[in-house]
């Protein structure tokens, strides 16, 4: 029996913990043309499993393995929710109760890889090279026009998708990512580094049409600056740089037509009328819908996967979660969430809880418009990152 000694176990937990993170969000271009009980596997989600897998392995011959009660109190959730499929009671597709019940599956593993990759102090790391490759593609994409191919992108030709399936998660990713970044380049040497960046990624954000995602990256920055001292300290020159830079940077970006006219007159509009646009009162019709039909089963909802019988996606995570599980399966995520908040408020006082705290509350906007937040899997892994900076 091979003796591992903590250099060899890390080194090998590492290399796998890393390597699943670092594809994680290039899931959708990387899927291969085979599936699984109608689930389609994909490189990421492989290198995901075999990474806690390796883990597990590893850490039982070690002779212990990683609990705690925050990660009991997500498998509790999740086992309310996927008992939700014994009450379904009206007609659905076999195939999105399976999809459904494989992300709940899927975002508890996703929890524990960032909960492992935060135990071995590679969070932060791994959430910059994340932000770096996503910006990258996503500026090839803006100056030569390429994209990876990756089904469903033909219905957002307007907006950057860089490898993501949906230019929503892209946006929202960047968005929850910042605050990692922001810190790091927030001193004196990478001051310019971090001008630059700030640029880019408030310009694609905004082309990828993802108002949530906007909404997210402002908030972020704006509690970047009351909660360190370092950034408040130059809050003067920071105002004067993007007020500059947002009146310049939007001539420039009109003039030259660097983002399509759809996307201007969004953007116009949203500056104008923000009520008046067409998503928003899309957005109040489908939560009118479905507090409607909540109404009628709050306490045991609909059952798993079952959102979709309004005839779209919910755009709000909140309401899926008791539309589909209840009561019960709204309020046990909800308490997880808070639980988290307010123990990095008051009792996990350092660099790292700060800057995960900033992304949970900045989850929230996104968590009210984008789509698909089982499939959002930057937000998994951030929420496992935090309960292990709580533990």
């Amino acid at each position: 029996m091979l003796d591992y000694n903590n250099d060899f176990y890390e080194k090998i937990v590492i290399f796998f913990v890393n390597l699943a993170l670092i594809f994680a969000p290039m899931d959708a271009w990387l899927i291969l043309p085979v599936n699984f009980l109608g689930i389609l596997v994909s490189i990421p989600r492989i290198l995901i499993f075999l990474s806690v897998f390796v883990y597990v392995i590893l850490s039982l011959k070690k002779g212990f393995i990683s609990l705690n009660f925050m990660l009991l109190l997500v498998f509790i959730w999740s086992m309310i929710y996927i008992l939700s499929i014994f009450w379904i009671d009206i007609s659905i597709e076999r195939s999105l109760i399976l999809r459904k019940l494989f992300s709940i599956i899927f975002a508890n593993f996703l929890i524990y890889l960032g909960y492992i990759c935060e135990k071995f102090n590679q969070t932060l790391r791994v959430f910059k090279v994340i932000t770096f490759i996503s910006l990258i593609f996503a500026l090839i994409e803006q100056i030569f026009g390429f994209r990876p191919y990756i089904e469903r992108q033909h219905l957002f030709i307007f907006e950057l998708t860089s490898f993501y399936i949906n230019p929503a998660h892209l946006g929202s990713t960047l968005a929850l990512l910042y605050p990692c970044v922001k810190y790091y380049f927030s001193n004196k040497r990478y001051e310019l580094i971090g001008y630059v960046l700030d640029f880019i990624v408030l310009f694609v954000i905004i082309r990828t049409g993802s108002k949530g995602a906007l909404l997210s990256f402002l908030f972020c920055f704006i509690a970047m600056v009351f909660v360190f001292k370092d950034i408040r300290k130059k809050f003067l020159m920071n105002v004067i740089f993007y007020v500059s830079f947002v009146i310049s940077g939007w001539y420039f970006v009109t003039h030259f037509r660097l983002v399509p006219d759809i996307l201007l007159d969004k953007i116009n509009i949203i500056l104008v009328t923000p009520i008046a646009i067409d998503s928003y009162l899309n957005r109040y019709e489908i939560y009118t819908e479905m507090l409607k039909y909540i109404s009628r089963k709050p306490i045991l909802g609909y059952g798993l996967g079952t959102n979709l019988i309004v005839g779209t996606s919910s755009h709000n995570f909140w309401l899926e979660l008791w539309f589909e599980g209840g009561i019960i399966n709204f309020v046990a995520f909800i308490l997880i969430y808070i639980i988290l908040l307010h123990t990095l408020i008051f009792k996990k006082i350092n660099k790292e809880s700060k800057i995960y705290l900033i992304s949970l509350v900045a989850f929230i906007p996104i968590s009210l418009t984008v789509g698909s937040i089982f499939s959002l899997w930057i937000f998994w892994i951030l929420l496992g990152a935090s309960i292990y900076r709580i533990s």
